[in-house]
C-alpha cells in the first residue's frame, strides 16, 4: 500500500456485480492504490419482497439469509479478483440499498464513495428509483459517481 498524504483515508466502493458496477470498481481500485486508502467493498441484499412473489408462500427470509451468505463469498472473490493487493474490507447489508449505503458512509467513517450510476433515464428512475440518487442527496462524504461506458 502506498503511503500518502490524502485526506481520504477509506473509501466505500458499492457493487451489485453488474458489468456497470465493475466500472466503478476498477475506478475505486485506481484511486485507492494512488491514494494508498484502505477501501470497503459494500453489496446490499434487498429485503424487500418483489410483488410477482407476494401471496406465494416463499419461505422470504430464509432466501433472503441464504443470499446474504452467497454474497459474502461472491463479494470476497470479487475483492480478490478487482482490487488485489489493497486493504480490503467486504460488507454485506440486507435491507434498503441507500438507506445502508448511507448507514456505512457513517459507520466506517468513510471519505469518499464510489458508486456505478446505472443511467437508467428518467422512466427507469420513476419506474426503479435511482439509488445513486437518493445516496447523493444525503450523503455526508464526497460522492464519485461514475458512468458506465456504454
Amino acid at each position: 500500500m502506498k503511503t500518502t498524504m490524502s485526506h481520504y483515508k477509506r473509501l466505500l466502493v458499492t457493487t451489485d456485480y453488474s458489468e456497470r458496477a465493475l466500472v466503478g470498481l476498477e475506478e475505486a481500485a485506481k484511486l485507492a492504490s494512488d491514494l494508498g486508502t484502505e477501501v470497503v467493498l459494500a453489496y446490499v441484499v434487498q429485503n424487500r419482497l418483489p410483488p410477482m412473489m407476494l401471496g406465494a408462500g416463499l419461505h422470504w427470509q430464509e432466501m433472503v439469509e441464504k443470499h446474504e451468505a452467497t454474497a459474502m463469498e461472491a463479494l470476497k472473490e470479487c475483492a480478490e479478483a478487482h482490487l488485489p493487493g489493497l486493504d480490503t474490507e467486504t460488507v454485506v447489508r440486507v435491507g434498503n440499498p441507500s438507506e445502508a449505503i448511507l448507514q456505512l458512509i457513517e459507520e466506517k467513517e468513510v471519505d469518499l464513495l464510489v458508486m456505478a450510476s446505472h443511467g437508467y433515464g428518467l422512466v427507469g428512475q420513476i419506474v426503479l428509483g435511482s439509488t445513486t440518487e437518493r445516496v447523493l442527496k444525503r450523503a455526508t462524504c464526497p460522492v464519485l459517481v461514475v458512468r458506465s461506458r456504454d
